[in-house]
């Protein structure tokens, strides 16, 4: 009977350690899982922003090739202030000496008139009256 007494607390000490060894593997688990979600969020975040980057990229490309066009006809200065543009007989020639004219660069943008914004593609706008 003292080998059955024997073998019985064998297997109480054997449980025991395997019970510590499964704690010790959680508290391990616990103590790494938030480096892991760290990591994890840090890659999540820098896919995201690479995406939208990608994304905003596509969509402002096309403005800033645009906004180049209409640098041609004027700029805006470093300071913030807008340029006027003088109408020619090569740029804008409906607009010469409309007292409707206003001609102002604007983020890039020519804005050339209220009922115009754009301009008149020919040299006899509808809407031309002398300067005062």
């Amino acid at each position: 009977m003292n080998n059955w007494t024997k073998d019985f607390f064998d297997f109480c000490e054997a449980v025991g350690e395997g019970i510590e060894d499964f704690f010790s593997e959680v508290e391990q688990f616990a103590n790494e899982f938030p480096e892991s979600l760290d990591e994890a969020l840090q890659d999540m975040e820098n896919t995201i922003n690479e995406e939208i980057e990608i994304f905003l990229n596509e969509i402002y490309e096309p403005l800033f090739w645009e906004e180049d066009e209409i640098d041609n006809f004027g700029s805006t200065s470093n300071f913030g202030f807008t340029s006027k543009v003088t109408p020619d007989e090569n740029t804008l020639p409906a607009c010469r000496g409309c007292r409707h004219y206003h001609g102002y660069v604007y983020g890039g943008n020519l804005f050339v008139c209220g009922m115009h914004p754009y301009g008149w593609d020919d040299e006899n706008c509808p809407d031309w009256e002398a300067e005062q």
